[in-house]
């Protein structure tokens, strides 16, 4: 019995081995990265916002998971959950309609069944858009970080566009939420404030895919290993 599960514990690690490099894991989390490191906001419908921009992100960590489950040949079928605690927002030119900044709370971004193709070596990139949805809360403070309107709730379903990754070894997946005038919030003190379009970019770090599958098999090994 001790011999047949080692010979199983040791089938196990080259099966890992084996599989290295041939097919995506199912789920790979996040284990570091920027995060939410770029975004800015700027009245609806300007025609080149983000170099224009009245508000910034101050880059904030996230937390969660990218999905990336094979389809087919060379196909992906991606899913986002992500979570950011806190993201501010400053002004980047004075004071707007009472407004210094923004603060974004307990921030969720969610989408899911996003196709992209595989260019092999964990590369892929998104076809299209894929619609999720943005939840939360935001304030808007003045210049001395006091709230003069909100906490505000947001149930947004907003397009996530220009996703790509290159989870090659330990490699990043970036993303943007908002690109196309579909995530817009009000921000001002008078008459309930101005439509703002909002944008969050994302980067963060995922682990390559068939190491996370190669770590599976080898936790698979140990166990038989224990057992014996």
């Amino acid at each position: 019995m001790l011999g047949r599960c080692r010979v199983v514990g040791l089938l196990a690690l080259l099966l890992g081995i084996a599989f290295l490099g041939v097919a995506p894991a199912a789920s790979a989390a996040i284990i570091s990265g920027l995060g939410l490191d770029d975004g800015w906001a700027c009245v609806a419908g300007s025609a080149t916002c983000s170099d224009n921009a009245d508000f910034s992100v101050v880059a904030a960590s996230a937390s969660g998971s990218i999905t990336l489950n094979p389809t087919g040949p060379g196909m992906w079928s991606v899913d986002i959950s992500l979570t950011v605690s806190s993201l501010s927002m400053p002004n980047t030119a004075g004071p707007i309609d009472g407004v210094d900044s923004l603060l974004f709370s307990s921030m969720t971004y969610t989408a899911s069944g996003w196709s992209a193709l595989d260019f092999g070596d964990g590369n892929a990139t998104g076809l299209g858009a894929a619609l999720g949805t943005v939840t939360g809360s935001y304030e808007q403070l003045d210049g001395s970080s006091a709230t003069v309107v909100g906490p505000t709730p947001i149930n947004a379903s907003v397009n996530f566009s220009n996703l790509v990754c290159d989870p090659s070894g330990v490699g990043q997946c970036g993303f943007q939420v908002g690109f196309f005038d579909d995530f817009v919030l009000p921000i001002g003190v008078t008459g309930g404030g101005t439509d703002y379009e909002i944008n969050h970019t994302f980067n963060v770090v995922i682990p390559e895919p068939s190491t996370v599958a190669l770590l599976g098999f080898g936790i698979l090994a140990l166990a038989l290993r224990r057992r014996a």
